[in-house]
């Protein structure tokens, strides 16, 4: 027992020579989405995300079809995930895609979208940025669920001719 109890501690006393440090967290990559075949079967939504951290680009295409949509809750809880760019190949964003994204604090979503379901930044209380790649009357005419941006913080939406502030 004794002869057990030393090499536990020469272990220990070993071990503390090393300091202690945080395993990497994967960057976000393309690669971590899940696509998933639409009805049409000529284009592809983004059905879910494998969470990893970082900025993450959404692609075009896969498999050499267009990505048209990102899926019902499709980030949820993707809590490392600080940035999303979205490809002008998008036309919608499904309800609470980003549901409780809390490390997100900015998202860049393109004219090509044209309807955002419910709670899609549902509890996403790090977004301050959302940029816009079309005009404030683009921005006014996407079709918005009442709820789109639920338990948001304030936040700035940037349009190629000017923001709209929104405050809590």
């Amino acid at each position: 027992m004794k002869k057990a109890l030393s090499v536990v501690l020469a272990l220990l006393f070993v071990l503390s020579a090393f300091p202690l440090t945080a395993l990497p967290v994967a960057a976000a990559s393309a690669s971590d989405l899940t696509f998933e075949l639409n009805d049409d079967g000529e284009s592809y939504f983004v059905s879910e995300y494998q969470s990893a951290s970082g900025a993450l680009t959404i692609p075009s295409t896969y498999n050499g079809k267009p990505v048209t949509s990102i899926g019902y809750k499709a980030f949820y809880n993707c809590t490392g995930l600080t940035s999303i760019t979205i490809p002008n190949s998008v036309t919608s964003i499904g309800e609470g895609a980003f549901y409780n994204c809390l490390g997100l604090t900015s998202i860049t979503i393109p004219s090509s979208v044209t309807s955002i379901g419910p709670e899609t930044f549902y509890g996403c209380t790090g977004l301050t940025s959302i940029n816009f790649e079309g005009t404030i009357e683009q921005w006014n005419n996407v079709r918005k669920a009442s709820n789109w941006d639920r338990e948001m913080p304030a936040y700035t939406i940037y349009c190629t001719d000017g923001e709209i502030q929104k405050e809590t």
